[in-house]
């Protein structure tokens, strides 16, 4: 997909520093992700105002704390949910991609990487904590998704969506040349070497991730205790815009501790 919607990187001065990276001997994930997220300071930056990003961020913490409603049927009503296809983990999924597309309209295609990873660490969630992908019952649906519904659940919902997230942008911004440095004449000598160092920059962005999950967990606290359970979306602008920058910070600098 990125090759078709962006075409290739630019050779700009700033993008030099990944294509360095890409064909540096022992090159490794941290770099190449430090590297990218260095390079593509703008398009971090851009990302703050995404309305897809927004709405994912919106509904992730607004779903978690349905969980813990007394009317969690009518929760999800309100967020607009079809609640007679969110009855199993599959479903309410599907709902969610359903819910933010109609709300956040096309999505761009770092946009459509957030929803993406929104689906998928949902989708881990709640498989995690039930029996069935298509069989469950809807309070069998919200007792897999309480585990998310404490600070300390929600902070480690953002950590791996922002981690699933970062990883997924990095891949998508550098993969778009990382066939061109792949061969006996450079460090990657092989597809085999490609995918590796792929599955090494999947790694180092969710470890990162991990300096989302504190501030999340007492931001969403905070948050619901003043909406009265029922998050806003200034407040999430301002929560995702902090995210994205403490985010590109580590990835950034993660590399040279």
């Amino acid at each position: 997909m990125g090759h078709i919607r962006l075409g290739r990187l630019p050779k700009s001065k700033q993008w030099k520093s990944v294509f360095a990276a890409l064909d540096a001997e022992g090159v490794s994930g941290a770099t190449v992700a430090a590297a990218t997220a260095g390079a593509a300071a703008e398009r971090f930056e851009a990302l703050k105002s995404d309305a897809t990003l927004q709405q994912t961020v919106w509904y992730l913490a607004r779903l978690a704390s349905a969980a813990n409603s007394i009317d969690f049927v009518g929760a999800l009503n309100s967020l607009g949910f079809d609640t007679r296809r969110s009855t199993s983990p599959a479903g309410l999924v599907a709902e969610l991609s359903r819910v933010i597309r109609a709300a956040a309209g096309p999505p761009s295609p770092l946009g459509e990487l957030a929803l993406k990873s929104a689906q998928r660490v949902l989708a881990e969630r709640l498989l995690g904590q039930s029996h069935s992908l298509f069989g469950d019952s809807i309070e069998d649906v919200r007792a897999s998704l309480k585990p998310s519904a404490s600070a300390a659940g929600f902070g480690a919902l953002a950590r791996d969506f922002f981690g699933s997230f970062a990883a997924s942008t990095v891949r998508f911004l550098a993969e778009k040349e990382l066939s061109n440095y792949v061969g006996p004449q450079h460090a990657l000598r092989s597809t085999s070497d490609a995918a590796e160092l792929s599955r090494d920059i999947e790694r180092y962005c969710r470890e990162s991730a991990e300096i989302v999950r504190e501030f999340a967990g007492g931001w969403y606290s905070k948050a619901n205790w003043k909406t009265s359970h029922r998050i806003d979306r200034q407040r999430t602008e301002g929560f995702l815009a902090y995210a994205l920058t403490k985010m590109r910070s580590e990835l950034e600098s993660g590399a040279n501790r």
